[in-house]
């Protein structure tokens, strides 16, 4: 949602830019570098709105053709988008796909509050094509059926997964004991 809003505004004020500034010198006063320099910029406000339009119809796939599936929050990192100096966080979800019955890794945008779905964490929602939509953070493991559950533990075990006792968090900062 974040390159959809931003690539509309960006393409907006610069559209609007190129607009006045025709009005203003006329096509025949401006120049080549100034016509380059400002189709640049629309150039990059279309890439990131084709962008947040394709993830937006992603999205919309998922939650009208997904199966409903089960995710364990194995890790939680910025992924490189700010807003008002607050980071936007991507999770990797390891995810119990009922109809393949099997997990699949899938990374996925969770926000940018850093609590609402922390590491070790159990979450429902839609898988479709692989893509995850995540409906709600499960308040217990025993809400998860039996089968992905057996899933959860084979897959955390083996690949050693740490636990709570591991991480901590410190002004929204996760930080992980290292020996």
């Amino acid at each position: 949602m974040f390159e959809l809003i931003f690539g509309l505004i960006w393409t907006i004020f610069s559209m609007a830019f190129a607009i006045i500034m025709i009005f203003v010198e006329g096509t025949e006063e401006i120049g080549i570098f100034p016509f380059i320099f400002i189709s640049l910029f629309i150039i990059i406000g279309l890439f990131f709105l084709i962008k947040g339009i394709k993830k937006l119809i992603k999205d919309i796939k998922t939650n009208a053709y997904g199966e409903e599936c089960y995710g364990y929050i194995q890790n939680l990192y910025p992924d490189g988008s700010y807003v008002n100096g607050n980071p936007e966080y991507k999770a990797d979800i390891l995810t119990y796909i009922p109809s393949k019955n099997n997990v699949e890794q899938i990374t996925e945008v969770v926000g940018f509050d850093i609590n609402k779905y922390p590491m070790n964490s159990y979450v429902k929602g839609r898988y479709y094509e692989g893509d995850i939509n995540i409906e709600e953070k499960l308040e217990s493991k025993n809400l998860i059926p039996a089968d992905a559950m057996k899933f959860f533990n084979d897959t955390t075990t083996s690949n050693g997964t740490e636990t709570n006792q591991d991480i901590i968090i410190v002004d929204g900062h996760q930080y992980k004991r290292i020996d």
